[in-house]
Order: structure tokens, then C-alpha cells, then sequence
């Protein structure tokens, strides 16, 4: 018995070392540069093939079979740019779930001062990392049964630049035709790939926009990306002193359309009790700078650029102002030729609110009014449209039912006007007026 024992710790020790010995001897062959050109042609020809992107890496070093280090790894797109070059790709993993043919599971991997690149060569063709990402998705479904998950993915002191290569348009603020995001830092977890959908959690997220300087303090949600859909939901995004909340979809019929946004994506987002701050807007739009206020926003945006509906708005401004409605836009960028229609309910404006965004001189037009609440509708074009409202004031009760014509040199307008005890002395200034009720036509 005792010989029988003996022998099988010598079997398992000889094993053992046996083990040890060919680990060994098989990572010192990596070290050998014949043999790591060979392994490296061996891995990036047939992804450069299948994809049309020219794959580089500079080493690889596979340390203890389940961790591998890969450096100086760069893809190049089509027209001879780098879409990514990353100099060093920490890659953590079990020999067996690799082997698996069904999973292909990869419990961690970390990339550090890594450059990502979009960029749109030609008007015609999709931005650069459109087709690789539709690419990518075949190769890592396999024969459409096999998933691919990654538990965990680290990004260290990286970059994200943009560049709009068929346009000269570029932009006061924030340039969305060239832009890059520095110091991004972020950790991403539970990234699957199935069939012709990507799925991850951005547990965090962080950047900033090297020419605004505009910080992303926190990006987190939850990310599903397929052929017809990219969507973020569980929403937390915080960017400058701005907090946006809830979801925001983009649907189109086919990826590629990503790259002709206005007139082929479609978006439906949800916001509840967010927060913008208006000098953050005005890096987006011109119209909001020399404003100071602070915006909550709660709604459902549906539709695209030129066309859209807002649903159940509930904005705040100001110290008191509250919008409570729903809007549509028809035909958009050329406001001029924009339909609009607008219902609003349990809405509140004070003057003071408002005098940043019109001026004195259009509230001074206004004497004595200093508040009103209101419902009411505005259907048609900027420059020919029918305005009810139902206003209740400080110094009375105002109904309108009329319609503007704004021509360059003159304004029209004809409908109905009622009072409720309005106080026209107050409004006109001539203390010997009082309140009044009326109902006529106007015209001028």
C-alpha cells in the first residue's frame, strides 16, 4: 500500500512539474520575437481581413494563462486614419470559458491613455467606427448562438476625438462637427454580445471637452445598442452644474443612418425633474448666453430634428415661472417655415422672470401687470398665427382669440378680446380709469 501511495505522489508531483515546465517553456517561446511576429500575423490578418480595418500589435505577453497583456494595439479605418490605438490592453481571463464555444467570457479588462477616433470622411459614406461596430457584432456572434460577456471593463486617462472631415461649418461653443473628450475615466460592467445586440452598464463615466472646458463629472446607464436601436436607460448624467435624468433612445432603420442624424434618427427621451443650467446651454445655442437661470425639466421629447412632439412639459424658471403643456415643430431648421402648435394649462409667469429674455422695453408696454396665470393654445407659423389665451392677472381677468400676421414693416392682427374687472387705470396709467369688462372684436 505504501508503495502504491509513493508512487501516485510521484505521478502527481511529476504532473505537476510537468505542468510547470511546459507554462514555462510555452511563455518563454512567446518572448521570442519570430514566434510573437508569428502569433501576432496569425491574430491580426484574419481580423483585418474580415473586417477591413488594419489591425497592429506591438507585444503580447500571456502571464500565468489567465492574464494577457497586449501593447501598442491600433486599428486603422478605411481611409488610412486611426480609430484607435490604445498602448496597453490589460486582458483577465479563464482558459476554460475561453475554450467554451457557446460563452466566451472575459472577467476583466483594463485600457489606459487610449485614443478612440470618429471620424466622418465622406458625405456618402457612414462615420468610421459605424461599419467596425456592425463588423465586431458578426464576428463576435459567431454562428449566432454564441455570447460574448465581459464582467468588467476599466478605462484609464483616455481621449475621445470627433471630426466632421466633409464640412467647413465650425461653431462658437461647443464645435458638433469637431470636438474631443479628455481625461476620460470610467468603469463599464456585465457586457454582453448576442446575435445583433451589444449590452453594457456604464457604472461611471467621466471626461472633459477640451474646447468649452466642460466637465462630465458622472455618466451612468444602462446601454443596449442593435441594428435598429441605441438606447440609454437608467439615465444619470451630470455635466458642467447640469443633472439630466431618465432615458434618451435613438431608433433608425439601419446603423449607418447614425451618420445622417437630422433627416434619418429618430429620438424619444424621457427627463423627469431634471436640472440645466442656462450657461450650459449657451455652449449649445447662442440664445441662451448673457442669461442666468436654472431650468427644471420634466417631458417626453418624440420624433427627430425637424419634426417633433413634447409631451406632459412641466418646466420651472425663474423664481415662480412654471410651463405645463404639450408643443409640436413641423419643418424645422427653417423656423420661418416651422408649423408650430402649443397647449398649455396651469401656467404661471411673473414679469420679472421674463424681462432677461424680452427686455424692458416689451414689459414696460405691458404697465402694471406683474404676474398672470394661464391656459391657453398657439397654432400656425411664426410670422401668421392664432393665439387663445385665458389670463388671469393682477388687475383682472383677460381672454384673447386673435390672429397676428407679422409682415417686415407692420403687424396685423384681428380676433376677440374680453375683460374680466380689469383695471385699465392701473394698466393705462390714468388713475381715473377703473375696472372694466368688455367683449369686441380688434383690429388694427
Amino acid at each position: 500500500m505504501q508503495v502504491i501511495k509513493n508512487g501516485l505522489v510521484k505521478g502527481i508531483l511529476w504532473i505537476s512539474l510537468s505542468l510547470i515546465f511546459i507554462f514555462i517553456a510555452a511563455t518563454s517561446l512567446l518572448r521570442i520575437p519570430a514566434i510573437q511576429t508569428e502569433l501576432i500575423q496569425r491574430i491580426t490578418g484574419p481580423l483585418s481581413e474580415k473586417t477591413g480595418y488594419e489591425f497592429e500589435i506591438g507585444y503580447i505577453n500571456l502571464n500565468w494563462l489567465d492574464v494577457l497583456k497586449i501593447n501598442d494595439l491600433k486599428v486603422t479605418d478605411t481611409h488610412d486614419s486611426t480609430m484607435v490605438f490604445i498602448p496597453e490592453v490589460k486582458i483577465d481571463f479563464s482558459v476554460s470559458s475561453i475554450l467554451n464555444k457557446d460563452h466566451k467570457h472575459f472577467d476583466k479588462i483594463k485600457i489606459s491613455n487610449t485614443e478612440f477616433n470618429m471620424y466622418k470622411h465622406i458625405v456618402n459614406e457612414p462615420l468610421n467606427i459605424t461599419r467596425f461596430i456592425d463588423t465586431l457584432k458578426y464576428l463576435l456572434k459567431g454562428d449566432g448562438n454564441m455570447v460574448t460577456t465581459i464582467g468588467r471593463i476599466e478605462i484609464e486617462d483616455s481621449q475621445f476625438y470627433f471630426k466632421n472631415f466633409t464640412t467647413d461649418v465650425t461653431y462658437p461653443g461647443f464645435d458638433l462637427n469637431t470636438f474631443r473628450i479628455l481625461e476620460m475615466n470610467g468603469r463599464l460592467s456585465d457586457f454582453s454580445a448576442h446575435h445583433d445586440t451589444i449590452r453594457l452598464v456604464l457604472d461611471d463615466l467621466s471626461g472633459l471637452e477640451e474646447k468649452t472646458n466642460l466637465r462630465i463629472h458622472q455618466f451612468r446607464s444602462n446601454l443596449t445598442v442593435h441594428q435598429q436601436e441605441m438606447k440609454f436607460g437608467n439615465l444619470d448624467l451630470k455635466v458642467g452644474d447640469s443633472h439630466i435624468k431618465d432615458s434618451i433612445a435613438l431608433t433608425y432603420s439601419k446603423m449607418s443612418n447614425l451618420s445622417y442624424f437630422v433627416d434619418s434618427v429618430q429620438l424619444f427621451i424621457k427627463l423627469d425633474n431634471s436640472t440645466i443650467i442656462s450657461r450650459d446651454l449657451a455652449w449649445f445655442s447662442k440664445e441662451f448666453r448673457g442669461i442666468t437661470d436654472v431650468y427644471k425639466i420634466s417631458g417626453i421629447y418624440k420624433g427627430g430634428v425637424k419634426d417633433f412632439v413634447i409631451r406632459n412639459l412641466d418646466l420651472t424658471f425663474g423664481k415662480k415661472g412654471r410651463i405645463r403643456g404639450f408643443l409640436s415643430f413641423s419643418g424645422l431648421p427653417d423656423f420661418e417655415e416651422t408649423f408650430i402648435a402649443v397647449r398649455l394649462n396651469r401656467s404661471f409667469v411673473e414679469f420679472t422672470d421674463l424681462e432677461q429674455y424680452l427686455g424692458g422695453k416689451v414689459l414696460n408696454t405691458l404697465t402694471g401687470i406683474e404676474q398672470f396665470s394661464f391656459s391657453g393654445n398657439f397654432t400656425g407659423f411664426p410670422n401668421d398665427f392664432v393665439a387663445y389665451g385665458d389670463f388671469n392677472t393682477n388687475i383682472g381677468h383677460v381672454i384673447t382669440d386673435i390672429n397676428l400676421k407679422i409682415k417686415e414693416d407692420i403687424t396685423e392682427y384681428v380676433g376677440k378680446l374680453t375683460t374680466q374687472n380689469f383695471d385699465i387705470g392701473v394698466y393705462s396709467g390714468m388713475a381715473l380709469l377703473q375696472t372694466v369688462d368688455m367683449r369686441g372684436v380688434i383690429r388694427g
